[in-house]
């Protein structure tokens, strides 16, 4: 059970980092609710994913008896990674707050900076997520796989 529950908040953080990094699927004809759409996806799915870290975080600590004291380390390094990385990302796209309450018209003055504000951090983050959060939630899924005696088979 403890394994299931830290394995869903490990793939939770994943499912909501992956979107950011493969780029916002929303197409609009208003160059202005483009742009507004742009900025809330981002910074909806960046605070959502580094939200996932406080609940991965908390689970591991309610769960802590489960785990052995290895696992245990290695789960506090994936959740310290993607901390840094969504917690980094998340802070680049602050500035948006301030144009929450503006008219379209006004979106549309600022829509270039609107737009290269949420560009900004993503290369960070997506050689954050490619280098050190995936390999390490892939490692801890191999962990995970051997602690239930489960065993993967390739094709």
């Amino acid at each position: 059970m403890a394994i299931s529950n830290i394995y869903a908040c490990i793939r939770n953080v994943i499912n909501l980092t992956s979107p950011i990094i493969a780029g916002c699927p929303i197409i609009q004809d208003d160059t202005a609710k483009y742009v507004r759409a742009v900025g809330d996806y981002y910074f909806q799915n960046a605070q959502a994913a580094h939200n996932a870290l406080d609940v991965l975080s908390n689970k591991t600590a309610d769960l802590a008896i489960y785990i052995d004291h290895d696992t245990y380390l290695k789960i506090y390094a994936y959740a310290k990674v993607s901390m840094k990385a969504t917690g980094e990302y998340f802070d680049t796209l602050q500035p948006l707050s301030a144009y929450n309450n503006m008219s379209a018209d006004e979106i549309l003055k600022v829509g270039d900076k609107i737009l290269k504000i949420v560009e900004v951090g993503r290369p960070t983050l997506k050689k954050l997520f490619e280098e050190e959060m995936k390999p390490k939630a892939q490692e801890l899924a191999k962990i995970f796989r051997n602690q239930l005696g489960m065993e993967r088979k390739n094709k």
